[in-house]
């Protein structure tokens, strides 16, 4: 491994210069919402509402690299709520990390998980994609996996890269809509 120059240790120390430790001695577990089996999404998913399973290889989506930033949004997310997105100022329990999954097994977790959190009515996720360094053919594969299987999702309305401190262009900040409920007659 390169030694790190005089440049370089002083570009990360600005970088990092705003950064507090945490206090690891107040530590809060998170647990999910309870499922249960006849909440208002699962009967919305299993009726008209089914999330698109359509493969992401079918759609037309540009390849990203490692340090481009991923922005999507569709025309019914007002621009209030897509800058409170990019920002990051909300509170999330939904995250998924897909660091070192294949391909495969990260497009099936991350249908699996979009689905429970639309099931939950979950409205803002972070899913951490990686930045593709390690990569055998030298570009992003699970970034790119993701910016394209989130498109093609009709209840995703808008996705952006993270802020640095939840993953920067190594991460995406998702906004899901939010489900109503259907009253039969």
């Amino acid at each position: 491994m390169s030694k790190l120059t005089n440049e370089d240790k002083s570009l990360f120390a600005e970088a990092v210069s705003d950064v507090t430790k945490l206090n690891t001695t107040s530590k809060v577990a998170l647990t999910h919402p309870l499922r249960q089996k006849n909440s208002v999404g699962r009967q919305l998913l299993t009726s008209s509402h089914i999330i698109s399973t359509t493969r992401h290889q079918d759609e037309e989506t540009t390849t990203v690299d490692a340090q481009q930033k991923l922005t999507f949004k569709r025309p019914q997310l007002d621009a209030k709520a897509f800058k409170r997105l990019k920002s990051g100022l909300f509170q999330t329990l939904w995250q998924l990390d897909l660091h070192g999954l294949t391909e495969t097994v990260a497009d099936q977790q991350l249908q699996h998980f979009i689905h429970e959190a639309v099931a939950e009515n979950a409205r803002y996720l972070v899913i951490i994609h990686g930045k593709g360094y390690n990569s055998d053919i030298h570009k992003p594969v699970l970034k790119n996996l993701v910016n394209q299987r989130l498109r093609s999702f009709p209840q995703v309305l808008g996705f952006c890269s993270a802020q640095p401190k939840d993953g920067g262009s190594g991460a995406v900040y998702v906004f899901l809509q939010k489900l109503k409920p259907h009253h039969t007659i």
